[in-house]
């Protein structure tokens, strides 16, 4: 009975009704603390079992807005390709990527202005822990604006004076609404839409863990104001990792590459450093 039920949920894909359509995929995440960057490569046929490779030898191509261009030679040990120049909070750019007989494919962005935020705290002794040590408390404050839908990423980062080196720690919200609207990054930050305090001064305070040997630790607040397409684009990977299954109706991830797939988004940084 068990294997008859499993049997009648899945629903088979014939793959051959599929037509393959050989594109770009443009992957460019553009934010104001690093130089523009572009990965390229192309899509695969669904019955492809092997993930595709770095396009290495395409011709990529930044424009800024005022109609300025700048190559984007590969970078082989990073695997990807750069432009020479820094990008700039409201600033509008243009990835424009060609190669062989694909189609040209391009994306464009344009970042948000950078958040406005007062300086961040740390209070310690603030609480305990389920060990009974002390706790502190991180604080960030941020001034949203009320004329438009803002989005964050926010990256919590700690000091290690041993080694010499930040860490990224997670978020231990005491806010547990917040925590509800927020949604996961790979690399340990969080991001989050305004909904919840569009146009407040909100303040996002987190449990910080106790400092080993009594040394207190020095803390880092990375602040990104993100655009509606980087938002899109997180939102969706959160919900393709969520959902995707044998059971479950497929989760596109978001593209707004014309000519191909991908994603062209940017952010404004902002880094607060708490000593």
């Amino acid at each position: 009975m068990v294997c008859a039920a499993l049997s009648a949920c899945e629903t088979e894909l014939d793959s051959s009704m599929l037509t393959y359509k050989p594109r770009l995929v443009i992957n460019s995440l553009i934010t104001t603390d690093q130089a523009v960057w572009a990965s390229v490569n192309s899509n695969i046929p669904l019955a492809d079992s092997l993930g595709p490779a770095p396009i290495e030898n395409a011709t990529v191509v930044l424009f800024d807005q005022q109609g300025n261009q700048y190559p984007m030679p590969f970078n082989f040990g990073q695997g990807r390709y750069e432009a020479s120049i820094l990008p700039k909070p409201g600033e509008h750019y243009e990835v424009v990527a060609n190669y062989a007989n694909f189609p040209q494919a391009s994306g464009n962005t344009t970042l948000p202005s950078t958040v406005k935020v007062a300086p961040s705290t740390w209070v310690d002794n603030t609480g305990v822990d389920v060990d009974g040590f002390p706790t502190g408390t991180l604080s960030l404050k941020i001034v949203d604006d009320k004329q438009e839908r803002n989005y964050y990423n926010i990256s919590l980062y700690r000091y290690d004076d041993f080694i010499a080196q930040w860490f990224i720690i997670s978020p231990d919200f005491q806010d547990k609404e917040l925590e509800s609207q927020s949604i996961s990054t790979p690399d340990g930050g969080f991001v989050i839409s305004d909904a919840l305090f569009n146009g407040a001064v909100k303040t996002f305070n987190f449990t910080t863990p106790f400092a080993s040997k009594g040394q207190q630790y020095k803390y880092m607040v990375s602040v990104q104001s993100m655009n509606e397409d980087y938002f899109l684009y997180i939102q969706s990977l959160d919900q393709y990792t969520q959902q995707s299954g044998l059971f479950t109706e497929p989760v596109s991830v978001y593209s707004n590459i014309e000519g191909g797939l991908g994603i062209c988004a940017g952010a404004s940084v902002l880094k607060d450093t708490i000593r």
